[in-house]
């Protein structure tokens, strides 16, 4: 089930975009264009994703919603 109302400053991209569509974290970092690395890291709460990220994220978010 898709999230309607985001809050955009409190997600954490990895775990929003699995949560929504079941991604993968591969495939999380091909739609964000991001490496693995990095998604992998905020989805095990190593690091903080940045503002930038999360909007990256809400951006890919909305553009595959649409495609659902």
């Amino acid at each position: 089930m898709l999230q309607q109302d985001i809050d955009i400053n409190s997600i954490n991209p990895a775990r929003f975009l699995q949560q929504q569509f079941g991604w993968t974290l591969q495939r999380i970092a091909e739609e964000m264009e991001y490496s693995d690395s990095i998604v992998r890291q905020w989805s095990n709460g190593y690091c903080n994703p940045s503002q930038r990220a999360k909007r990256d994220a809400y951006r890919v978010w909305k553009e595959n919603i649409k495609l659902n």
